[in-house]
């Protein structure tokens, strides 16, 4: 199970991935576009879960999903959706958000547990 203390320091974890990735761009007003295009988005969320299940020995009964989403308030463009069913006896969300420029990025950790098998 992920505690208290585990969940506050992934999403610290996470945010610091986040600003590490915005910090590594180069603004541009298409910026939202190229990084779809160029696959950056994924390149960037495999690297986080990667990471997440090698600095995170609670995570080892979880399935990551993470995603991350972009928003130009501006032009009121980019974003993503989601939807799932929950069991919320197991399964968790972290988040965190971060602006860079004007754009907001918001990096979301889903952990769905896996169910332990019957011998």
């Amino acid at each position: 199970m992920v505690s208290s203390q585990d969940k506050a320091d992934i999403q610290a974890y996470l945010k610091s991935k986040l600003e590490d990735f915005t910090g590594s761009l180069q603004y541009s007003k298409d910026i939202l576009e190229i990084l779809g295009t160029e696959k950056k988005y994924q390149s960037f969320t495999d690297e986080v879960n990667s990471s997440l299940v090698q600095k995170f020995e609670c995570l080892e009964d979880y399935k990551l999903i993470t995603l991350i989403s972009a928003y130009d308030p501006a032009l009121k463009s980019g974003g993503q959706t989601n939807s799932a069913v929950w069991d919320t006896t197991g399964d968790l969300m972290i988040q965190c958000d971060h602006t860079w420029q004007h754009f907001n990025f918001s990096l979301c950790l889903h952990l769905v547990l896996i169910p332990e098998e019957d011998e």
